[in-house]
């Protein structure tokens, strides 16, 4: 479907800056027994195409983050208050990211604070939990931040 709308620059884009907002936090669910085995932050997570919105003026992709194969990452599966962003909204013929996209209607994300990941991802704690965790998180984030050159 991405690639009979021509829109893969925006999956790609989409894709990456929810692992940079998100890569370094911890991914605790409501039902899980963490004691045992090894903490794992969403960098580490499959994170996994949903939904393609188009509008008028506006196209939206949706994501989620899986924890395993069967256990996707949303405000009913992980513990606390928190709420994730699962995707981004795209003007017509634009290639940056207009607005992020919430599992509910009652939350938005801001892109005005300039400290923000979603103002700018690539923040430099990120670059160190990358290069620190190299061998940890997902695939596909790994092979990306290095083809957009993270690392150097």
């Amino acid at each position: 479907m991405i690639d009979s709308f021509g829109i893969k620059c925006l999956y790609d884009s989409t894709k990456l800056v929810l692992y940079c907002i998100y890569c370094d936090q911890p991914c605790i669910l409501k039902h899980s027994d963490l004691s045992g085995g090894q903490l794992k932050t969403f960098g580490m997570l499959d994170l996994r195409f949903n939904e393609l919105r188009k509008f008028n003026d506006t196209v939206e992709l949706d994501f989620y983050f899986y924890y395993t194969d069967s256990i996707r990452c949303d405000n009913l599966s992980l513990k606390g208050d928190i709420v994730i962003a699962k995707g981004a909204g795209f003007e017509n013929g634009n290639n940056s990211i207009l607005y992020y996209t919430s599992p509910t209607t009652l939350h938005s994300f801001r892109k005005t604070d300039p400290r923000s990941r979603f103002y700018k991802p690539l923040q430099p704690e990120l670059i160190l939990y990358i290069r620190k965790h190299k061998k940890d998180i997902n695939a596909w984030f790994l092979k990306e931040a290095e083809r957009r050159g993270i690392f150097n």
